[in-house]
């Protein structure tokens, strides 16, 4: 079972490197060994996601809740690729579904911000916002949360309220100062109109 974990785990690395073909191998590895673990279906399923295929990605989600309907990662990353397919709806269940699932912390956070970034896409920014809040909650120090309220409350005409967002997104992560700073300037462009 030890190696099990082993090959899931470098599985997870090789993903977060962007080396999907070898990630592969390790979940598939693992899945040879024990083919009714749902975080090595998991896994796969994001290394798919990763190259691109997400047909194939959704089965292994979907094959991962079918052994382990509790397992609220792979409900959450089903939703990741839904909204990338714009299946709106069918993400926002996912989302819930790995919402009442997740215990407290910042993985839950994850889920809301993910949500939050579905229903922007839907253009419900209000809706949008409440879900980035409820993240921000869990884990305030996430830069990308905080951007993404920011561009939220920005649509809703709410530029101060957007600008500092963006500057605490800043604060957070340096390296988002390129895209938080040309927001700002779009915002206090747009603020000088009204």
């Amino acid at each position: 079972m030890r190696e099990i974990g082993k090959l899931v785990e470098r599985g997870d690395a090789l993903v977060v490197q962007g080396r999907y073909d070898d990630a592969l191998t390790a979940y598939n590895e693992a899945i040879r060994l024990d083919s009714k673990l749902g975080l090595a279906w998991t896994g796969r399923g994001d290394a798919f996601y990763g190259q691109g295929k997400t047909n194939d990605a959704l089965k292994a989600y979907d094959e991962a809740i079918r052994l382990e309907p509790k397992l609220a990662v792979a409900w959450n990353n089903k939703g990741c690729v839904l909204n990338a397919l714009g299946k709106y709806n069918d993400a926002i269940g996912a989302y819930d579904a790995a919402i009442q699932l997740e215990p407290e912390g910042s993985d839950l956070g994850r889920v809301w911000h993910n949500k939050g970034l579905t229903f922007a896409n839907m253009g419900d920014y209000m809706e949008a916002q409440s879900c980035y809040e409820k993240a921000i909650r869990l884990n305030p120090k996430e830069a990308d949360t905080w951007n993404d309220k920011g561009d939220v409350l920005s649509e809703q005409g709410k530029h101060e309220a957007a600008i500092k967002c963006w500057e605490k997104a800043m604060e957070l992560d340096p390296q988002l100062e390129d895209e938080c700073m040309d927001s700002i300037d779009v915002a206090r462009r747009s603020m000088l109109r009204d």
